[in-house]
């Protein structure tokens, strides 16, 4: 989702869904990954119905360089607090 942050694949995806483009940046476009972990956590622990014993974890893999970074470490998810 990093690419939809490039304008010309904002437009061909615009273009593709039949949206303006400045709703691909604004819903789909990560610029940030590590606080886009944090905010997919945040939200799956507000989630009704998922089990309190769910193990998560939330990493980024570095394309550029192949390297991945733990952004969250793993634990039940209700026992996470959001950063």
């Amino acid at each position: 989702m990093s690419r939809f942050a490039d304008p010309a694949a904002q437009q061909a995806l615009a273009n593709r869904l039949g949206i303006e483009s400045d709703q691909v940046a604004e819903t789909m476009a990560i610029t940030n990954p590590a606080q886009s972990v944090r905010d997919d956590i945040a939200r799956l622990s507000r989630t009704p119905g998922l089990p309190d014993t769910l193990v998560v974890s939330g990493l980024v893999y570095d394309t550029a360089h192949g390297t991945v970074e733990e952004i969250v470490a793993s634990a039940p998810l209700r026992n996470i607090r959001p950063a």
